[in-house]
């Protein structure tokens, strides 16, 4: 967990598994607390990649290759 600010924190978890999740902070040892919504923040599947492009390229180009996905996962895109 990192301070980004004085009154933010920065933490990465390791993945979990899909659905909702509660969240406990601790700082110094004192439990936080902070209201949030139902649901706010859940784990979800991962998104399916349709696309890379350009499938070759040489290293050193500056451009970087473009990857296509489908965020919402609540329907079944097609490209």
């Amino acid at each position: 967990m990192n301070l980004k600010n004085s009154e933010s924190l920065y933490c990465a978890v390791p993945a979990g598994n899909t659905g909702s999740a509660d969240v406990q902070v601790h700082i110094d040892g004192n439990a936080v607390e902070k209201k949030i919504p139902p649901n706010a923040f859940k784990y979800v599947d991962d998104p399916t990649i349709s696309e890379i492009d350009p499938l070759k390229s040489i290293q050193s180009h500056s451009d970087k290759p473009k990857v296509k996905q489908c965020l919402d996962l609540s329907t079944n895109h097609q490209r």
